[in-house]
């Protein structure tokens, strides 16, 4: 799956949002849980993604994604601890739990037959 994070604005009215926050919880007490909700085709192996997953959180160099569970969480191949960062910019493949896989796209590079499979945020 091919994820465009287009300008995803902070819901108080500020400017764009810090941090954008994946898992797969929809609905938590009446409020939005997540930002995108990471659904894998298979229902039988939902369970394996967190409610709350991981976090992409803007920084002026570009995204960093810092995983919030316990749950598998790689970057370009390579696992990422619960609390730690990383760099993940246009290109980076994300694996989620070992189920689920984004790949981050810039608006730049997307090209028309990528529509049918990118999950615009924004």
């Amino acid at each position: 799956m091919r994820l465009r994070l287009r300008r995803l604005s902070d819901p108080t009215g500020g400017g764009p949002r810090l941090i954008i926050s994946f898992g797969r919880l929809r609905e938590h007490e009446g409020k939005t849980a997540n930002d995108v909700v990471l659904t894998p085709v298979d229902p039988a192996q939902a369970r394996q993604i967190s409610r709350w997953h991981f976090e992409l959180r803007r920084w002026p160099d570009g995204f960093r994604l810092r995983p919030v569970s316990d749950g598998v969480t790689e970057v370009d191949g390579v696992p990422v601890t619960k609390g730690s960062e990383v760099k993940a910019g246009p290109g980076a493949r994300i694996r989620v739990a070992h189920v689920l896989t984004l790949t981050l796209d810039s608006p730049k590079r997307a090209v028309p037959e990528d529509l049918a499979v990118t999950r615009l945020v924004g």
